[in-house]
């Protein structure tokens, strides 16, 4: 009798040692976000999710991602900051109606935000969309950086890959047009700026301006590099427009000695970084030594 006892002791215990395992592991927690059109969104959302990658995974959360691909011409944009351990890409037709959109037109309560009558607040806006973001995961805010600039460690290896002629360049320039009306920009002036500083400067810049100018469009490189190099670069040239959201790092704000960004004074303001607002191209040329 004593023999059979241990041996249901150690069926029991087997039991609940499997019901205790299952409780640990848990089942995946979904949840559902989206935006329709916009890179720049969609990069400053994905990052957040793929920055805390961990987090998620130790709290069982898988996030679906969604997009519109009739819209989005290239999504493996997007896949770079892609965790699928705990994320998925998908195309905006499968959201479910429970799905909670991400998007830069949402207002945030005590945060300015009406673009054309007065400067968005674009720092404290994201501290607000992440802190959102983590209490829709049902995720404590303590310990998890919500800055706009976030610690994208990930970087770090896209950089030591890149072409030395992507490595320490003194002026990034972010020539790719807007496309939302952020900036009445004068590509022609803007061509004009970055021809005459690649005499003077290590310069490197996104749409291919000449043969002469590194370009990472004409070497295909994808937005996640061009957030890379700005880790490494000592001044930034960038219209306020989706892809800044890749140059807007951690690593970035630390390290770029003074940013200019082509857009209306009006439209932006930002507190932590060094930063010019204007599209005058020969105020950009005049300031930088």
């Amino acid at each position: 009798m004593a023999l059979r006892a241990r041996g249901g002791t150690r069926k029991r215990s087997r039991r609940k040692r499997t019901r205790r395992n299952r409780m640990k592991g848990g089942s995946k927690r979904e949840f559902h976000f989206f935006n329709r059109f916009h890179y720049g969104d969609t990069i400053f959302n994905l990052k957040f999710f793929k920055v805390n990658a961990e987090l998620l995974k130790k709290n069982n959360i898988h996030v679906n991602y969604y997009y519109e691909p009739s819209y989005i011409k290239k999504p493996e944009e997007f896949e770079n900051y892609i965790d699928r351990e705990c994320m998925s890409l998908k195309p905006l037709a499968e959201k479910p109606a429970d799905a909670i959109e991400l998007w830069q037109g949402i207002e945030h309560p005590g945060v300015r935000h009406n673009p054309g009558t007065e400067p968005i607040e674009f720092e404290k806006y994201y501290e607000s969309v992440y802190r959102g973001i983590l209490k829709t995961l049902g995720l404590p805010a303590e310990g998890v950086d919500v800055s706009m600039y976030q610690p994208e460690s990930y970087l770090s290896a896209r950089y030591d890959a890149l072409d030395s002629k992507y490595k320490d360049v003194d002026i990034l320039i972010n020539t790719c047009p807007v496309m939302s009306g952020q900036a009445n920009i004068n590509q022609e002036d803007l061509n004009t700026l970055c021809i005459s500083l690649s005499k003077k400067f290590k310069v490197a810049t996104t749409c291919d301006i000449n043969e002469s100018i590194p370009s990472t469009m004409r070497d295909l490189l994808p937005f996640i590099d061009v957030g890379a190099m700005s880790t490494h670069a000592k001044y930034i040239i960038t219209p306020n427009s989706g892809s800044i959201a890749a140059m807007f790092n951690k690593a970035a704000k630390d390290h770029v000695k003074h940013w200019f960004i082509l857009s209306d004074p009006a439209r932006i303001s930002l507190e932590q970084i060094s930063y010019t607002a204007t599209t005058d191209m020969k105020e950009i040329e005049k300031s930088i030594q």
